[in-house]
């Protein structure tokens, strides 16, 4: 649903209401929203529960562990400038597309072989 852009829409949200209205889901207490991609649907997923139960985003928690590592270490680069060059063990058409929606300009991706 997301590669294909839709989040934050009519189509997006009625996705999202049935799966969260299946009665596997009665009664949770916590929803963790466990893909990459989640973060991009997470104020739709608030909408749903309406504070009923914590929606807990680990992208979050993640990233204020490596600001948090970085900065110990001295390695923090804090230039407000965003990265327009990727590099990754392995290229995938799915990752460029998730580029395109996670940024508004055009990235290089370039392949490392990073096991050598």
């Amino acid at each position: 649903m997301i590669e294909e852009g839709f989040y934050n829409n009519k189509i997006s949200q009625t996705i999202i209401n049935s799966y969260l209205k299946h009665t596997r889901l009665k009664g949770i207490q916590a929803l963790v929203l466990a893909c990459t991609h989640y973060p991009l649907i997470k104020k739709e997923v608030f909408a749903y529960y309406k504070k009923h139960i914590e929606v807990i985003d680990p992208s979050e928690i993640v990233a204020k562990w490596v600001v948090d590592s970085l900065t110990a270490s001295n390695l923090l680069n804090t230039a407000t400038k965003k990265a327009d060059t990727f590099y990754v063990s392995e290229f995938t058409e799915s990752f460029a597309k998730s580029t395109k929606i996670f940024y508004a300009k055009k990235v290089k991706i370039i392949e490392v072989d990073m096991w050598n």
